[in-house]
């Protein structure tokens, strides 16, 4: 799963996975849209329609510094706590790591950082 701070995001990153010549399919999820393909193994959707309740592989939450946006934080948070992934890579503005870092000591939780 795909989780985007935009709804055009969302759906282009849909778009450009269903357009793909490896022929893989992608549901979309926004608060404006849903696009459900049968078979689909992929979702990409805005952080606040992410589903905490289907276990997946691998999640990705873009610009997941936003933990820290007075407005929509609530829904970063939802996303980094509550997606039941095996898997969970945060992209965003190297200034989030010393926040990931704790929160991931406070879990015990592994981490791995990519610069």
């Amino acid at each position: 799963v795909y989780c985007s701070p935009l709804r055009l995001l969302a759906w282009e990153v849909a778009e450009s996975i269903n357009s793909s010549p490896e022929a893989l399919m992608c549901n979309l999820v926004t608060g404006q849209e849903k696009k459900t393909i049968v078979g689909s193994k992929h979702t990409a959707c805005t952080v606040e329609m992410c589903d905490t309740n289907k276990v997946v592989d691998v999640a990705v939450v873009d610009e997941a510094h936003l933990l820290g946006d007075p407005s929509r934080g609530y829904a970063f948070s939802r996303a980094v706590f509550g997606l039941p992934a095996k898997e969970l890579h945060l992209c965003g503005d190297p200034a989030m790591v010393p926040l990931i870092e704790t929160i991931a000591t406070e879990l015990g939780e592994s981490l791995t950082i990519h610069r």
